[in-house]
């Protein structure tokens, strides 16, 4: 979850692979990590685009109570929000941190608006092969 977007090419030549079977590829997606800064929803964004996925399931990292993740960031007071209807992979509920909270939910939303703009959706339908 380094988010290094592989440099090597290894994953896009694995979405090559995956592509030419005629399977098409949603990603699943997590920002708000901590070492996410306000640039990673650009830099995702661009890498989307490059390696040609299909579909996107966005999250915003929700540290969800029990696990050991909510215990640390409760511990450390990085969870603003315990309205547990707000802990649905698209709320902001915790102090990110590399930016703001407003940044995050700003960026997650801008990420996945600009994923799903006509234009691009466009482009994926007629990129797509008629065998997927």
């Amino acid at each position: 979850m380094d988010k290094e977007f592989n440099n090597s090419g290894r994953y896009r030549e694995l979405l090559k692979k995956i592509r030419r079977a005629g399977i098409g590829i949603v990603a699943g997606i997590i920002v708000g990590l901590d070492n996410d800064d306000p640039y990673v929803f650009e830099k995702t964004l661009a890498f989307l685009n490059i390696v040609r996925i299909d579909a996107i399931q966005l999250n915003i990292l929700t540290p969800l109570p029990g696990t050991q993740l909510f215990s640390e960031m409760n511990t450390t007071g990085r969870v603003t929000d315990t309205d547990w209807s707000h802990y649905d992979f698209r709320h902001v509920v915790y102090r990110p941190a590399q930016m703001t909270a407003e940044e995050l939910q700003a960026g997650a939303d801008w990420l996945y608006s600009q994923f799903y703009r006509p234009d691009r959706i466009l482009r994926r339908f007629v990129r797509k092969p008629s065998r997927l």
